[in-house]
């Protein structure tokens, strides 16, 4: 027969048998964690404009430039109001590379630090935003994974009770200079071009379609001839 008190199938002996136990086992259920949190990365800008994510958004590649948002949710799971402290963290590759801008209710958190507080009512879930402009070289160089992780404790400088992280690949960024020879763009003598790959140019050779025209450059006096390598 089947226990509904602790949902397990038992054998009952029939009428004429003699037994002399049965055992019942109980099933047991994991206690909700007091906090969980979640991180996503939910928004890149490049060049002023805002980039098609991947699915997963694990794929989608980031350079050198980039102006990117991760979402940060925190979810209270007990029935009363509880302050938490998040501590967010930027790597290169396992390389320290400080903390992104945590923005909560339209405040920065943790303005000049690593860590800033919140306060989540029970049973309610905080959304926060944490914002950062990728910037391998000043660590591990382009072609590092960036990973930004929250940490959250329920006093400060205590372990933290729930973390969430997110990782993207870095690119390759390659810069493109056109010399305008006493010519100029817009008023420069150099304009810049960016050619981005996933490859790391020293092994895989960058493909760049040189201009076939003078790209906004003018000399008086002067008609444009073509472009040369100065290298």
């Amino acid at each position: 027969g089947y226990c509904s008190i602790c949902g397990q199938y038992v054998r009952i002996p029939p009428v004429g048998w003699i037994q002399n136990q049965i055992t019942l086992n109980i099933r047991v259920t994991e206690p909700e964690p007091e906090v969980t949190v979640t991180k996503a990365l939910t928004s890149v800008e490049r060049d002023g404009k805002t980039v098609e994510l991947k699915d997963p958004v694990s794929d989608t590649v980031l350079y050198e430039g980039d102006q990117v948002t991760w979402t940060i949710q925190v979810t209270n799971n007990t029935n009363t109001q509880k302050t938490y402290y998040l501590t967010d963290l930027l790597t290169y590759t396992g390389v320290e590379a400080g903390s992104a801008e945590m923005t909560y209710q339209d405040i920065v958190i943790n303005s000049g630090s690593n860590t800033g507080s919140i306060i989540v009512e029970g049973k309610q879930t905080a959304t926060l935003t944490a914002a950062y402009t990728v910037a391998p070289d000043a660590y591990a160089g382009e072609g590092a994974k960036l990973t930004n992780t929250v940490e959250v404790r329920t006093a400060p400088n205590t372990e933290s009770v729930a973390s969430a992280s997110a990782t993207n690949q870095v690119g390759y960024t390659v810069k493109v200079n056109y010399r305008g020879n006493g010519g100029k763009a817009d008023g420069e003598t150099v304009k810049t071009e960016l050619v981005r790959q996933t490859a790391d140019p020293s092994e895989s050779p960058v493909r760049y379609p040189v201009k076939n025209n003078a790209f906004g450059f003018t000399r008086a006096g002067y008609a444009f001839d073509g472009w040369y390598n100065a290298a």
